[in-house]
């Protein structure tokens, strides 16, 4: 669709898109894609607009308002924004810019990691490698062809992690990935600190930092997180029971399960299983 906004080039095309109840319930999903060229003098101001987004900047200089604040974003950059707080964007000059609105389960805790590591304006360490991949998002839109919603969802995470991961830091090491290995393998089993230590080949004291810096959880935290992302699977594909679950996924109890699928999830099992139509 073409854009009749003030301030917006004709050429400037946006694609809306409503995602299945599967996608809601697990996926990442764009709700509008865009490619804008922004005439200096353009001015954007929301309460709120129920999504986050990313804005790609191809080329000019935009003005961003956001927590009270004045950011600036040039060619190069990478803006995300949490749209269901107030915000706003000024293009000070001719500004070109891909833009994705996105959502989703996980969608908050991926922008609040984001955003407290690496702020709201990235530079990151390969601009090329993530405008490509939303890239191919907008075209796939534009040609109207069909949307796999789990492919899409995987292309929001890459990009994602691509600005989790600016600065392209060191590599993960063995160690840390033979860790992650057995977490991912042993998850419904009752392992301990020391255990996954010595899988890495490290000291507790020195694994617990070294994975944290690697992964940017915890090993106990990484246990939670492989349990839940069972949980969800099998809340959705299977009609076992929540204590059945529970037990599967390597939780001590009902109770337990549900409080900690809450706390990363933001519903309860049975309710994250009504969402699905499960």
């Amino acid at each position: 669709m073409k854009s009749r906004e003030k301030y917006v080039s004709r050429s400037s095309e946006y694609y809306p898109n409503t995602p299945g109840d599967t996608a809601k319930a697990l996926f990442f999903y764009p709700t509008v894609i865009g490619g804008f060229d922004y005439r200096k003098g353009y001015d954007l101001f929301r309460n709120h607009f129920d999504s986050f987004l990313l804005i790609l900047i191809e080329s000019g200089n935009i003005k961003i308002m956001l927590n009270n604040k004045e950011l600036t974003a040039t060619a190069g950059n990478a803006v995300l924004i949490d749209c269901y707080k107030p915000h706003g964007y000024t293009a000070v000059e001719d500004t070109r810019a891909l833009w994705l609105h996105f959502d989703g389960p996980v969608a908050r805790a991926y922008y609040e990691h984001i955003e407290h590591e690496n702020g709201n304006v990235i530079t990151p360490s390969d601009f090329k490698e993530l405008w490509q991949k939303m890239y191919r998002l907008f075209m796939s839109f534009r040609s109207g062809e069909y949307i796999d919603e789990a492919k899409t969802s995987l292309t929001i995470t890459e990009m994602l992690h691509v600005l989790l991961n600016k600065s392209g830091g060191a590599p993960v090491s063995e160690g840390v990935k033979k860790a992650a290995a057995f977490i991912s393998k042993h998850y419904p089993e009752k392992i301990g600190l020391k255990e996954i230590a010595a899988e890495a080949g490290f000291s507790p004291f020195y694994f617990s930092r070294i994975f944290k810096e690697e992964t940017g959880l915890t090993p106990h935290q990484y246990i939670i997180s492989a349990r839940i992302s069972a949980a969800r699977y099998e809340l959705s594909a299977t009609r076992l029971s929540v204590a059945e679950i529970a037990s599967s996924c390597g939780f001590t109890d009902a109770s337990a399960f549900c409080l900690s699928f809450r706390q990363y999830e933001g519903v309860t099992p049975s309710e994250f299983r009504r969402m699905g139509n499960v």
